[in-house]
This record gives structure tokens, sequence and C-alpha cells, in this order.
């Protein structure tokens, strides 16, 4: 299963990376050089708009192929399990003795595995700071990650944006007239449009004319000759790889803008996508916290005691502008000691209450 998974996003990987470079040729290529420029006469926007175009389809690869880089070997711990007696200040623990936990999963070993961290069964590995494993990435989004990760969501919506505005109406309009004339030839009539199969098959309702307008694209595609290629054609003319490019945008800024609100959400929570799931879905679970005696936390022998909280209490909280600090700030985990995460002062506050 583990391996079917990785071939399946290693698939999704070079698709995605098609596309974009699909995207790039038409943007760049089709619509600023050959339809503003050569034919429109637009220079200053068609550079400009080219320009712009380049440098965001770039970052957008270049940002892509960092994060999905390191699959086995970003974040991953490499910390020996400490012991208890040494360990300073408050922490999340596995049990009511405040045992830490480790990981027999894959090629861990019984390794330490840090709060926060998560074994992820896709790569085989633990990360630290793990937020949560993106298919369309085949790799762990982490913490230490997740400003290049907001980048790319934000930048996709952005991009596309821009692509489309000179040339929207234009491509509303093709899809208008290759929808009439696939109702209007008689073959697509009877094995499209006619039988009831074309109302359920490949989406429902919005299938049916996503396939009429197809079909009508690739009536008008033979009533081209060869005075039809000019400059600009691509825009100018019925084209369904304007139409494809349209709709893989629509797809990807749908699902960008889901991902960079919900990611927003979670850090300014304080939360990682991982901990909010596991928060629905464990409603009677709890969670252990070893808090220190408030009157030797810091001290080199730390003596406490273990309390338990509900899952849906916010630990790792910090508040709006702290957690957002701790997202954008530099690695934590480069040092050569462990870096223990912060847990909400009001929530350590208030089980000490309870001694």
């Amino acid at each position: 299963m583990q391996r079917l998974n990785v071939v399946l996003e290693l698939g999704i990987q070079v698709c995605v990376f098609l596309i974009t470079l699909l995207g790039w040729y038409i943007a760049v290529v089709e619509v600023g050089v050959n339809w503003l420029i050569r034919h429109e006469r637009r220079i200053v926007l068609g550079f400009s708009y080219a320009g712009f175009m380049q440098v965001a389809l770039l970052s957008i690869l270049v940002l892509y192929v960092q994060l999905c880089q390191g699959k086995t070997t970003h974040n991953v711990p490499r910390y020996n399990l400490p012991a208890r007696e040494s360990i300073r200040g408050s922490y999340e623990c596995t049990n009511e003795q405040g045992d830490l936990k480790v990981c027999d999963k894959d090629g861990c070993s019984g390794s330490w595995r840090p709060p926060r961290a998560h074994h992820c069964s896709t790569c085989g590995v633990c990360r630290l700071d793990f937020d949560h494993h993106c298919s369309w990435l085949g790799n762990c989004v982490t913490t230490t990650r997740i400003q290049r990760f907001l980048c790319l969501l934000a930048l996709v919506p952005v991009s596309a944006t821009v692509g489309w505005l000179p040339i929207l109406p234009r491509a509303l309009d093709h899809i208008s007239l290759a929808l009439s004339v696939s109702r209007a030839d008689e073959w697509c009539r009877k094995f499209w449009w006619d039988p009831w199969y074309s109302w359920i098959f490949i989406g429902g309702p919005p299938g049916r004319y996503i396939v009429g307008s197809f079909l009508g694209f690739r009536l008008l595609k033979k009533e081209r000759g060869p005075e039809d290629n000019f400059p600009g054609n691509v825009i100018e003319l019925p084209h369904l790889r304007l139409v494809l490019m349209l709709l893989f945008s629509v797809i990807f800024v749908a699902l960008s803008m889901a991902l960079l609100i919900s990611t927003f959400l979670n850090i300014s929570r304080g939360q990682t996508t991982l901990e909010t799931l596991r928060i629905r879905g464990k409603m009677n679970a709890v969670r252990y916290i070893y808090v220190p005696s408030d009157r030797i936390e810091g001290s080199e022998h730390n003596l406490g005691e273990v309390f338990t909280v509900d899952w849906n209490e916010r630990i790792y909280d910090l508040g709006f502008k702290e957690n957002w600090r701790a997202v954008l700030a530099k690695d934590r985990h480069r040092d050569a000691e462990y870096s223990w995460p912060r847990l909400n002062p009001e929530i350590i506050q208030m089980l000490r209450k309870q001694t």
C-alpha cells in the first residue's frame, strides 16, 4: 500500500509539473508574446504581462520543487531520548507516568518521537513539528516548511487571476460557441445531448456541459484552415487547450484557497492540521502534560505532576501574534540540543491551581 501511494504521488507530481509548464507556455508565449504584442500591438502591456507571469510561474515551480524534496530527510528527529530528570519545564507526555514517546514503526527502531512529532506512514519516517502529508507534493508539510507552503498557496490564485484577466471574456465566448455548435450537430445530439446517460456520467449535470463543449471544440477545429494559423490564433479562435487550462486553473485555485484559509486558521489557533483533525475525531480522548512544581521549574531536577487535558484544549496556543512569530521564526531544530515547544501558559497556570 505504501509503495502504491508513492507511485500515485509521483504521477501527481509529474502531472502538476506538466500542467504548470503548459500554463507558462500559454500565458507567456501565446497570450503575452503572440497575442498582446504581435497581434494586438500592445507592447507595454504585453511585456508587463509576460514578465509578471514568467516570474510568478517560475516562483511556483521553484517552491513546488523545494517542497517536494527531502522526502526521507527533512525534519527527521535525530535526538537521543532524554532522561526525565534532565527536562526543564512542562511538556506533553504519553501516559500518567510522564513517559516520552518512542516510535517502532518502519525504520525508526524505538527512537524518540518528540512532542508534536508524528510518524508519516507514507514517507516511512517521523517528522518534527508535523502538520500534514500532502499528496500533491508527495511529501510532508512541517512547521519549518510552512512559510514556503503558504507562499505557494498564495501565488496560485494570484497568478491565475492575473493570467486570465485579459482573455477570460474571449474564453467564455468560445465556450458558448462550442456548446452551440455541439448542440446543433446531429451526431452530438444523437450520442450525447439526447441520451439519458449524459445527465449521469462524468460528473453529473456539470459534466454534461463540459463534455458537450469539448465535442464542440473538436467540431470547430475541423473548420479551421491554413489561413487561421496567425500569431495569437490560440486566443482569437476557439482552442480546446485554452479551456482545459481554464479548468485546471479553477481546480488549483479552489484547492489552494481552501488549504490557505484552513492553514491560516490553524496557525492562528496554535494548531497543526493533524491536531485539528484529531480534535474532531477524539472528542472524549485526553492528553497528558507533565507540569513541574512552580517553585523549582527550570532547575536541573524537575519534580512535578502529570495532568490530563481534553483533546479540544489548544495546549500549544500562545496567542495570535506569538503563534505566527513562532512559525515565521528560523528553524528551532537546527541546534544540536532539542528545543522543546512552548505550552499554553494559561493552561499550565490552570493545571497548577489543581494541585
